[in-house]
């Protein structure tokens, strides 16, 4: 096995490493990857990023979105957050064993964890860590989160729907409380778990001792492209939502329905329809915020003007 700790601390970098690195397990064989971002907000592949996360509050903040290649539900990343990303063969993977795997590196701690809701780890009735898994090829990617000293009040602020009375499919988060593992235990560093979960993981999926292995220069350009094309495109992180409902009440018996797929507007009905022709000019138009609010200004409409300056996405 091999061990790569991540030269970067941008999420989209991150996320573009293990898409690079997954592509290239046939060559590369297992890797297991620490990696830690700067603020930001993952969400899973199949998300309808507006329901998930504040997308006003991170815009204003300058902090950034990212959506994996896996599925599972909306995390806060921030550098009290450690990421471990585990690539190992498709055939004889087991995602209990990775999970017994971390519960057994906290155990020096006194810590004493247990898989709940399926793809998470709890103590004491509380999350630490979320997991996600992408299969591809003869390769499995399961990555998840480890909550050290993140700061959770960012974590709650950011973690909250832009847009409420959403209907749709899509892959839903499922709240959860949540606790930082220095809590339970205060004199656990990141660099302790880091490497207790490395030995554990190496006697688990290695054999013999990890190999050390560094981010090269083909490996950056590669890195970069994929940041470029997909990891770091409004396409992937905006436009990838699947298709949803959204219903906008305005307060006065009347109400606005907007069908979004691929970021954009599909369909969209102010019921009653004060203005049948026009309002459908916004079809096909990408899903802004401030295209709606500047369409409700030249129409007059003080009331749906009024809901969507309360309502910001």
């Amino acid at each position: 096995m091999r061990i790569l700790e991540s030269p970067y601390r941008s999420v989209w970098h991150n996320l573009a490493l293990e898409d690079a690195l997954l592509d290239r397990f046939e060559t590369t064989g297992p890797v297991l990857l620490f990696s830690v971002n700067d603020r930001s907000v993952v969400i899973g592949k199949n998300q309808v990023i507006w329901r998930e996360c504040s997308t006003a509050a991170l815009r204003r903040d300058g902090i950034p979105v990212g959506r994996r290649v896996s599925g599972g539900g909306t995390v806060f990343h921030d550098p009290g957050n450690m990421n471990f990303s585990l690539m190992v063969p498709r055939r004889g993977y087991d995602q209990n064993e990775v999970y017994r795997a971390v519960i057994t590196a906290l155990q020096p701690w006194g810590i004493h964890a247990d898989v709940a809701q399926g793809n998470s780890l709890v103590t004491e009735g509380r999350k630490f860590s979320g997991n996600a898994f992408c299969f591809r090829r003869d390769a499995v990617l399961h990555h998840g989160t480890l909550l050290v000293h993140a700061d959770l009040n960012d974590l709650g602020r950011y973690l909250k729907p832009a847009l409420s009375t959403v209907s749709t499919r899509a892959i839903a988060s499922r709240p959860f409380p949540v606790v930082n593992l220095t809590e339970c235990a205060p004199g656990l560093s990141p660099d302790d778990l880091k490497q207790s979960l490395l030995d554990v993981m190496i006697r688990t999926f290695g054999s013999g001792s990890g190999t050390a292995m560094t981010v090269d220069d083909t490996l950056h350009h590669e890195v970069e492209s994929r940041v470029a094309d997909t990891h770091g495109q409004e396409s992937w992180i905006y436009r990838h939502s699947p298709r949803f409902t959204w219903t906008l009440n305005l307060g006065n018996g009347e109400d606005v329905e907007t069908e979004v797929y691929r970021g954009a507007i599909e369909t969209i009905r102010r019921r009653p329809d004060r203005d049948p022709t026009g309002i459908r000019t916004l079809n096909s138009q990408p899903f802004l915020h401030d295209a709606l609010l500047n369409y409700a200004i030249e129409s007059r409409d003080q009331a749906w003007e009024e809901a969507l300056i309360a309502h910001p996405f």
